[in-house]
């Protein structure tokens, strides 16, 4: 039996969902580094960031950024991935809103151009630092209140402890299994190897110079055979 190509039995048939399901692999996390430190900055992370001057977490509390908010929601950020070493931080307790670096000032964003950070992995700590102005950082002060971005530089007031609340959870796709009806014009498919080749039953053979009787119709007798002379 002659099988066409799987595009044309594709094109032949209706699908119909099964009731088995079948894994595909899921997909490798991306972080934004291949450090201990930068690895916690991996897509979909929840973390919390301490300073290292005040003491206290980085928040979103009522619309505005601070670095001396309490280990609570307010405090937790959905890391975001842009890039090799780049992150966006949304707020888990106020997911409109994201960490920017703007107008030479740490702000309240919404996801765009001046929340995607630079994160530098500097020993115990980590740097935020501006994709769009290479000199703009987060800074806090001791009080908690932020730094002009412009002057936090990258020491202690600059410096953040992370630590994972919960790491991203891994997705499994699942695909159904699908059943294969034959349309006009396209032959039966069999599940497995396709069965073998039918022949019809090879006709009877006979020794060299000899050949088959007449065959005569039902109620049909030979003529009379009488020997030559």
């Amino acid at each position: 039996m002659a099988y066409p190509p799987p595009q044309a039995q594709m094109a032949g048939m209706t699908i119909q969902p099964g009731a088995m399901v079948v894994a595909a692999p899921a997909a490798s996390p991306q972080s934004a580094g291949s450090s201990a430190m930068l690895n916690m900055f991996t897509q979909g992370n929840v973390i919390t960031l301490k300073n290292l001057v005040s003491k206290r977490y980085l928040q979103v509390s009522n619309g505005k950024v601070s670095g001396g908010g309490a280990d609570g929601v307010n405090s937790q950020f959905t890391v975001h991935v842009r890039g090799p070493g780049k992150v966006a931080l949304q707020s888990v307790g106020n997911p409109a809103a994201y960490i920017a670096l703007a107008n030479g000032a740490t702000s309240v964003g919404n996801g765009g151009p001046f929340c995607d950070l630079v994160v530098k992995d500097v020993g115990h700590a980590v740097v935020f630092e501006s994709t769009q102005n290479r000199s703009f950082h987060i800074g806090v002060l001791q009080t908690g209140a932020l730094k002009s971005a412009a002057s936090a530089g990258t020491g202690n007031n600059a410096r953040f402890t992370p630590r994972v609340i919960s790491t991203a959870p891994v997705v499994t796709v699942v695909a159904p299994v699908v059943m294969m009806q034959p349309q006009p014009g396209y032959p039966m498919q069999y599940p497995g190897p396709p069965p073998p080749q039918q022949y019809p039953p090879p006709p009877q053979q006979y020794p060299p110079g000899q050949v088959p009787p007449q065959q005569y119709p039902p109620g049909q007798v030979p003529p009379q055979q009488y020997p030559p002379g």
